[in-house]
């Protein structure tokens, strides 16, 4: 009742879990196995934020030099074009426009930002916005690799945890349906919680979505068929796990060359901008 009165510290799993420990007097061993579940989920967190942090930084910085280029540089050199009555080619006179509307133009493109901001926050709570966001979730071809064996190992290590720390199957589904605030996991849990309470068993009810693997799903019938389906589903997410070390590792070697290669072909367009009237300056003195 302690850790309930403190959502955003204790989650509903430690409060669960904790509520099965009293109930049957092994509190000690039960905070064992919140650590180690805790410990876990930050973990999983740590591998899909790594996923990402490189290409955002080169993201960060590879915007931060264009800009630095296009306000600061580029006008220097505007001004020696000028001078010399130089033709200006169209990237030329492009990449400069850019850089005068970021310098000059501050009083349109700051308060566009802040509504453009504001906005989104707003169009991110409808349910159009929302379902965009899951279908790019779910279904990008490099996300979906990182982010569905993150949500399956969260998913059957919890309710693993639950079923053997003695919390009943519907309460243990209650508590999963909280992990992710997103329609395709609420339906799946819709499924298991139908099949539970049907006396069908949960084991089919893993079959009739994407979210989980062929093999998950035929260790998950094996194991309820045996009366082991708690160990079975720590085991399904060590596999998990497993599968998203790889997930990551192989988006990281695809995005930091793409992002690479990006930012250089950015940072690429604005030299030869810079360069193109020194090379006509220099093809009209020659001449």
């Amino acid at each position: 009742d302690a850790f309930a009165k403190f959502p955003s510290t204790f989650p509903p799993v430690a409060v669960g879990l904790v509520r099965a420990a009293e109930a049957v007097g092994d509190l000690s061993g039960m905070f064992e196995q919140l650590a180690d579940w805790l410990q876990r989920e930050q973990r999983i967190r740590r591998q899909v934020r790594s996923a990402l942090a490189y290409p955002v930084l080169l993201a960060i910085v590879g915007s931060l030099i264009t800009i630095l280029l296009v306000t600061f540089v580029m006008p220097r050199f505007e001004a020696i074009y000028a001078q010399r009555s130089a033709d200006l080619p169209p990237l030329t006179e492009a990449v400069l426009g850019v850089g005068r509307f970021i310098t000059a133009g501050w009083k349109v493109w700051v308060p566009s930002l802040a509504v453009a901001v504001a906005f989104g926050g707003f169009a991110r709570r409808t349910r159009f916005v929302h379902r965009m966001l899951e279908h790019v979730r779910f279904d990008a071809p490099l996300l979906r690799s990182v982010i569905r064996p993150a949500d399956l190992a969260r998913a059957t290590r919890t309710l693993g945890v639950l079923l053997t720390a003695g919390v009943p199957l519907l309460d243990a589904i209650t508590i999963c349906r909280g992990l992710s605030p997103w329609s395709r996991w609420s339906r799946f849990w819709d499924r298991i919680e139908e099949g539970a309470r049907n006396g069908d068993g949960i084991a089919d009810r893993f079959e009739g979505g994407d979210l989980v693997p062929g093999s998950a799903r035929a260790m998950i019938a094996a194991g309820e068929r045996s009366g082991r389906l708690p160990a079975v589903l720590n085991r399904v997410a060590d596999a998990a796990d497993e599968d998203l070390e790889v997930a990551v590792k192989r988006v990281s070697v695809m995005l930091e060359p793409l992002a690479i290669v990006v930012l250089g072909s950015v940072i690429g367009i604005v030299a030869i901008a810079l360069l193109l009237p020194v090379f006509k300056m220099s093809t009209i003195a020659g001449g």
